[in-house]
């Protein structure tokens, strides 16, 4: 009976990936940055930062502070867009007036 041939692999012989590209390291670890969204629209970022906690920041990046908890800094992040149209909301209500004002 003749022996069959082993495959040649693409790029010779098989390399052992440094730890840090380890697929098995990589389902241990969590996730560093977490995007924060209200139905389609992005609000906010979560940022892992270790022993320090878990950072809140908008969409555009500013931060919002560091918490001990996700779920506190997502709760910060509800807060800042909330407060935002709240806020939005009065100053388009403002600029309405101003320009029934300015109209009459």
């Amino acid at each position: 009976m003749a022996r069959r041939a082993k495959p040649a692999r693409a790029g010779g012989a098989r390399q052992r990936l440094p730890k840090q590209f380890d697929a098995a390291d990589q389902t241990r670890t969590k996730p560093t940055l977490q995007s924060v969204y209200a139905g389609r629209q992005l609000v906010g970022f979560l940022l892992n930062r270790g022993k320090l906690g878990v950072e809140a920041t908008d969409a555009r990046g500013r931060s919002l502070g560091i918490y001990t908890t996700p779920k506190a800094a997502a709760d910060a992040i509800s807060t800042a867009v909330s407060t935002a149209s709240i806020t939005n909301e009065a100053a388009v209500e403002a600029q309405r007036q101003q320009h029934r004002t300015n109209n009459s």
